[in-house]
Protein backbone atom coordinates (compact mmCIF):
# COMPACT_ATOMS: atom_id res chain seq x y z
CA UNK A 1 0.00 0.00 0.00
CA UNK A 2 1.13 3.68 -0.85
CA UNK A 3 2.16 6.38 1.61
CA UNK A 4 -0.24 8.22 0.20
CA UNK A 5 -2.94 5.79 0.17
CA UNK A 6 -1.88 4.95 4.06
CA UNK A 7 -1.99 8.79 4.78
CA UNK A 8 -5.66 9.12 3.21
CA UNK A 9 -7.12 5.90 5.16
CA UNK A 10 -6.17 7.15 8.25
CA UNK A 11 -7.55 10.85 7.78
CA UNK A 12 -10.80 8.97 6.79
CA UNK A 13 -11.02 6.83 9.46
CA UNK A 14 -10.34 10.26 11.91
CA UNK A 15 -12.53 12.10 10.05
CA UNK A 16 -15.64 9.06 10.53
CA UNK A 17 -15.42 7.80 13.57
CA UNK A 18 -12.91 9.94 16.37
CA UNK A 19 -16.30 11.25 17.74
CA UNK A 20 -18.01 8.00 18.09
CA UNK A 21 -14.57 6.55 19.63
CA UNK A 22 -14.33 9.31 22.04
CA UNK A 23 -17.64 8.84 23.55
CA UNK A 24 -17.17 5.35 23.72
CA UNK A 25 -14.25 5.90 25.39
CA UNK A 26 -15.63 8.55 27.52
CA UNK A 27 -18.47 6.12 28.59
CA UNK A 28 -15.77 3.74 29.74
CA UNK A 29 -13.64 6.05 31.90
CA UNK A 30 -15.93 8.57 33.06
CA UNK A 31 -12.70 10.91 32.15
CA UNK A 32 -11.92 13.76 29.03
CA UNK A 33 -8.49 13.67 28.89
CA UNK A 34 -8.65 9.63 29.62
CA UNK A 35 -10.85 9.37 26.96
CA UNK A 36 -8.51 11.42 24.25
CA UNK A 37 -5.61 9.44 24.99
CA UNK A 38 -6.93 6.41 24.46
CA UNK A 39 -8.39 7.28 21.31
CA UNK A 40 -5.40 9.17 20.46
CA UNK A 41 -3.04 5.56 21.20
CA UNK A 42 -6.05 3.66 19.11
CA UNK A 43 -5.07 6.12 16.17
CA UNK A 44 -1.29 5.57 16.96
CA UNK A 45 -1.91 1.76 16.48
CA UNK A 46 -3.84 2.22 13.54
CA UNK A 47 -0.83 3.95 11.94
CA UNK A 48 1.53 1.12 13.05
CA UNK A 49 -0.59 -1.84 11.47
CA UNK A 50 -1.04 0.29 8.49
CA UNK A 51 2.74 1.13 7.61
CA UNK A 52 3.21 -2.99 8.27
CA UNK A 53 0.63 -3.68 5.70
CA UNK A 54 -1.54 -5.37 8.45
CA UNK A 55 -5.07 -4.01 8.27
CA UNK A 56 -7.40 -3.85 5.29
CA UNK A 57 -10.20 -0.97 4.54
CA UNK A 58 -12.65 -3.64 5.54
CA UNK A 59 -11.09 -4.13 9.13
CA UNK A 60 -10.38 -0.36 10.27
CA UNK A 61 -13.77 0.34 12.05
CA UNK A 62 -13.44 -2.81 13.71
CA UNK A 63 -9.71 -2.39 14.43
CA UNK A 64 -10.25 0.69 15.87
CA UNK A 65 -13.31 0.24 17.94
CA UNK A 66 -12.03 -3.07 19.46
CA UNK A 67 -8.69 -1.88 20.39
CA UNK A 68 -9.98 1.37 21.86
CA UNK A 69 -12.71 -0.10 23.81
CA UNK A 70 -9.97 -2.52 25.49
CA UNK A 71 -7.37 0.20 26.45
CA UNK A 72 -10.42 1.76 28.23
CA UNK A 73 -10.93 -1.52 29.82
CA UNK A 74 -7.57 -1.88 31.00
CA UNK A 75 -7.44 1.64 31.94
CA UNK A 76 -10.20 1.06 34.66
CA UNK A 77 -8.35 -2.41 35.34
CA UNK A 78 -4.82 -1.34 35.89
CA UNK A 79 -5.16 2.64 35.80
CA UNK A 80 -2.59 2.49 32.68
CA UNK A 81 -2.18 1.27 29.25
CA UNK A 82 1.10 -0.27 29.63
CA UNK A 83 -1.19 -3.75 30.39
CA UNK A 84 -2.89 -4.06 26.86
Amino acid sequence: MSSERKHSLLKEAYDMYYEELFNMSFLLTLNEDCAQSMVTEGYYRLYQKLKNGITGDNNIRSFLYTTIRDLSLNHLKYGNTSKS
